[in-house]
């Protein structure tokens, strides 16, 4: 699990020794950079672009970890940031595994809030079809509460489709805001659908507040 946490500085302001010393840091870090894959380079200059998500929010944010679901049965994900935060690889048809460590989100949801994701496709086998270019999209935060409040879940799907959810709730869950359809190949659990409905959990709530689908 990666433990870097995204944060940027907007703010601040330097004098002309500073900016000496800025200009030397970048042309070491565009040298470093000179080394790193090209996929990841595609990524990590995307993810600056912007940060929605952190940046428009206020400042009364929590960090929490990254995971993914990759939806496709065809393509794989080699990498992915939410906000310049980066996500887990991920095969066909996998996710919600991995987590990376760390991305800043609101305590309080917002209407309109929105987060910038960016990802890369790994390629197939020798001779395969050449993988789809690294992809960028702004997209929209479901509400959440603080009681339900959690990890940044980033779901990717066919025709460069993707969905970002931030929740406690795995994608299994009863309580997940996504629609059946949304979860293939996963599939809400029925152990859960019975804990939420007739056993301990009757008393918890999806949105934490008091449970509405509990049973006589």
């Amino acid at each position: 699990m990666s433990t870097t946490e995204s944060t940027l500085d907007l703010n601040a302001t330097h004098g002309n020794g500073h900016r000496r010393r800025h200009s030397s840091d970048t042309a070491h870090a565009i040298v470093r950079m000179a080394t790193v894959p090209l996929w990841r380079r595609l990524l990590v200059l995307l993810g600056l672009s912007g940060c929605v998500l952190m940046s428009a929010c206020g400042e009364d944010k929590i960090p929490v970890e990254v995971t993914g679901y990759n939806h496709m049965s065809d393509e794989s994900i080699i990498g992915f940031t939410v906000d310049g935060a980066s996500g887990p690889n991920m095969a066909p048809k996998s996710g919600g595994t991995s987590f990376n460590c760390c991305v800043k989100v609101p305590k309080d949801w917002q209407p309109g809030m929105k987060a910038r994701v960016t990802w890369a496709y790994g390629s197939g086998p020798p001779g395969s079809r050449p993988a789809p270019p690294p992809q960028e999209a702004e997209v929209e935060i479901p509400k959440y509460s603080r009681e339900n409040l959690g990890t940044v879940q980033v779901h990717f799907y066919a025709n460069h489709r993707v969905k970002l959810l931030v929740s406690k709730f795995g994608i299994e869950s009863p309580c997940s805001v996504f629609p059946e359809a949304d979860k293939a190949p996963w599939e809400t659990s029925k152990d859960l659908t019975e804990y939420y409905t007739r056993g301990k959990g009757k008393s918890e709530a999806c949105e934490g507040l008091r449970a509405s689908r509990r049973t006589p």
